[in-house]
């Protein structure tokens, strides 16, 4: 039998079972199954259905299709789901990544050199639930279900609605059908080792996927006339497609369903199912491609639907209102045990001065409180109150996890492989204070340790420690004259104030010892161990979005330092001042050209500076201590002078897969007097070219470089983020 002839007996059938429930009209059930990306063909196929006038009495699914049914059950469209689909960020759901400028001041600066965390609680060291907490995922939640979640009971939606989720704890199926809605839907779309699992009522839940990714049988309880069906989970996956750490978790969730699905097609009376479908869970950059693939798979059901469609009482149910951008807010209320004064709140989200909020602004705030680390989750809904207006219900939940471990791993030319290793404390003796210790272990080693207080804009004092140890080279003409071995250890008093964690201002007084031990040949240089007493006030703006190849955002950041040469606490020299300043500014285009380019100086004022705080350029690096900056063309410290003005460019091209082409150049002038700078001494010119590429442990990349005033060809390795 060819399948026109299928095709035409199925629908005999069902027009003929429709005659018996001619008296009444037929309740329709809806089927969604879970599936990720692929899911996005459910809403092709939801547009078949909408044209051919069928609609339905109850909607179920699992994971992304409880999400989506969710959607169709608060009354929107196909096409207002697609539109809603089209405006959410799916790389940010998967990553998890708070944006680095939503991060506070202090983790903006460090966030990035650690590869990986683990908790500490009551002295035991904890592996994360998952690889993602989810953040996005239920801040996208409660906004799509902005109106739904003012409906308690899922059966007074516009139309009846229904998810599950696997209990953790007893292994058994719990079918949501009140509390809120985003949360079930959180629970039934958690994939396990992926998603966090989601608590509620001190129940622990995971992916309904794990129990039933196809929940008819459900639909079936309901008592419905007829059930629609639409499956996009994947059959088991072979031995050669088992390639990837998603598809085998994918293989484990997919098996029990697997073997338990010929049950729930024997319960379908429609259903529409893509064979082959080689599309995985987080591909939703081909949300175009599977939604037309829907849509060409429910065209051939074209007249079961229309037959059922007729004999269908037509009943007028209300859609609730899309979600807004912008809405009214009465009051604020807090829930959980994140719970601060209402004030507080208000003052966060500028509700006292206005009683509108935008998403944006919410959700950029929710991003920042998530980013302090001082929130496991954190979420909104609304509920309605009088005039138009809107109750903001916050719910917070503490992060009861205070200490962590973080590692990560270096290479580079300048200073050859480290390992990090660090600790950090939050509240520790007072509340918002943070411990941090940093020891990068390597035959260069050095460490960190930093103890500050973050009041925001209010004063705030920090007690830091700083040694460092290395091998740097004295150079003559571009000729090594010498290696040494540099040791220095600093100890930093200082207060500070921060503006919105991009804008820093402040000032300190530093201890600090300096000695050079011989390493190779003599070393030039008169005084090999010096203690200095240091002033300094500092200014720092920070909005870049990234530290590797940055896509927006500015850098502006200055010091002015007075330097004072001492003899333990007893004897000091004539003192003399550092002016330093730099400018950086990142954008791009079409998603896959950046461009960076900077300015930079640094001023002695005063008798010669010691040693250590000349001016040094040279080398890649990007974080050099004291007054030592990168500069292409050039090997590490290789140029030293009292006054110096840079600038340069990079501009990279994104070739895919997190691989990069860069062109760089700087130019510049290194000299004695600040009024030379300006006259026609030699310019200091570099011009590289390097490949990059992110990597598990960070960013890889490989630079080859020359200047025209040598022509030597340099190269310059590294792997792994600056610590």
């Amino acid at each position: 039998m060819n399948y026109s002839a299928i095709k035409f007996t199925l629908t005999l059938l069902i027009c003929c079972s429709l005659t018996i429930y001619a008296q009444d009209t037929t309740r329709v059930g809806l089927v969604f199954s879970g599936g990720g990306a692929r899911s996005l063909v459910q809403i092709g196929a939801l547009k078949v259905m909408e044209e051919e006038g069928l609609t339905f009495d109850y909607i179920g699914g699992t994971s992304m299709g409880a999400i989506f049914g969710a959607l169709v059950a608060q009354g929107y469209t196909s096409d207002e789901i697609l539109m809603l689909m089209n405006q959410v960020n799916w790389n940010q759901l998967q990553n998890d990544n708070i944006p680095r400028e939503r991060l506070s001041y202090n983790d903006k600066k460090r966030n990035e050199r650690y590869v990986f965390t683990l908790g500490i609680k009551d002295w035991n060291v904890l592996l994360p639930k998952g690889l993602n907490s989810g953040h996005f995922v239920l801040q996208n939640l409660s906004f799509l279900m902005q109106e739904g979640n003012r409906i308690n009971d899922f059966s007074q939606l516009p139309i009846p609605f229904y998810c599950v989720a696997t209990d953790l704890i007893d292994g058994n199926l719990k079918v949501f059908e009140r509390g809120s809605l985003t949360n079930a839907l959180r629970a039934s779309s958690a994939f396990p080792s992926i998603f966090y699992p989601v608590e509620i009522d001190d129940k622990v839940y995971v992916d309904g996927g794990v129990i039933d990714n196809f929940p008819v049988m459900t639909m079936h309880e309901k008592g419905v006339d007829v059930i629609v069906g639409v499956d996009v989970q994947n059959p088991t996956y072979g031995k050669g497609e088992l390639n990837n750490a998603f598809r085998v978790l994918e293989q484990i969730s997919t098996l029990n369903n697997y073997h338990s699905g010929m049950r729930s097609d024997s319960l379908v009376d429609i259903l529409i199912r893509p064979m082959g479908l080689d599309a995985g869970i987080f591909d939703f950059q081909r949300t175009n491609e599977l939604y037309h693939l829907g849509y060409q798979l429910a065209s051939q059901h074209r007249e079961s639907f229309r037959a059922l469609a007729q004999s269908q009482k037509k009943t007028e149910r209300e859609a609730l209102a899309l979600p807004k951008r912008e809405f009214k807010v009465s009051r604020i209320a807090v829930e959980g045990s994140g719970e601060k004064e209402l004030s507080w709140y208000k003052r966060e989200l500028g509700l006292h001065k206005s009683n509108k909020i935008s998403i944006d602004k919410l959700n950029r705030r929710m991003d920042e409180w998530k980013g302090s680390k001082r929130y496991e989750a954190i979420a909104y809904r609304l509920e309605a109150d009088t005039g138009g207006y809107n109750v903001l219900v916050i719910n917070a939940i503490t992060d009861s996890i205070k200490n962590h471990l973080h590692a990560s791993a270096r290479y580079d030319d300048d200073f050859g492989a480290a390992l990090l290793l660090s600790y950090s404390r939050r509240d520790l003796l007072l509340e918002n204070a943070h411990l941090h210790f940093d020891f990068a272990i390597s035959e260069n080693p050095r460490t960190w340790l930093e103890y500050s207080t973050n009041l925001g804009i209010i004063p705030s004092f920090g007690l830091r420690f700083r040694a460092h140890r290395f091998r740097p080279r004295v150079y003559e003409d571009g000729v090594p004259l010498s290696e040494f071995r540099y040791t220095d250890g600093s100890l930093d008093l200082f207060i500070r104030s921060t503006i919105r964690d991009v804008w820093a201002v402040g000032g300190g007084v530093q201890l600090e010892e300096v000695n050079y031990a011989r390493a190779v040949n003599e070393l030039p240089l008169d005084n090999p161990r010096s203690g200095f007493i240091n002033y300094y006030g500092f200014t720092d703006f920070d909005t870049y979005d990234r530290d590797f190849k940055p896509t927006r955002g500015i850098r502006i950041n200055g010091m002015y330092r007075i330097i004072a040469e001492r003899e333990e606490l007893d004897e000091f020299f004539i003192p003399t001042s550092v002016l330093s300043m730099h400018y950086s500014q990142a954008i791009s285009w079409r998603k896959n050209i950046g461009l960076e380019w900077w300015a930079r100086g640094a001023f002695t004022i005063g008798p010669d500076a010691a040693y250590p705080y000349n001016i040094f350029l040279g080398g890649l690096g990007e974080n050099y201590i004291n007054y030592t900056y990168s500069f292409i063309g050039y090997r590490f410290m290789e140029l030293i002078g009292r006054n110096a003005a840079t600038a340069g460019v990079q501009a990279y091209v994104h070739l895919g897969n997190e691989s990069y082409i860069t062109a760089k150049a700087n130019w510049g002038k290194l000299e004695a007097t600040y009024e030379d700078l300006f006259d026609d001494g030699v310019l200091l010119d570099g011009y590289g070219l390097s490949y990059g590429l992110k990597t598990p442990i960070g960013p890889l990349e490989i630079n080859v470089m020359t200047s025209s005033n040598h022509w030597n060809l340099y190269t310059y390795f590294t792997l792994g983020y600056w610590f």
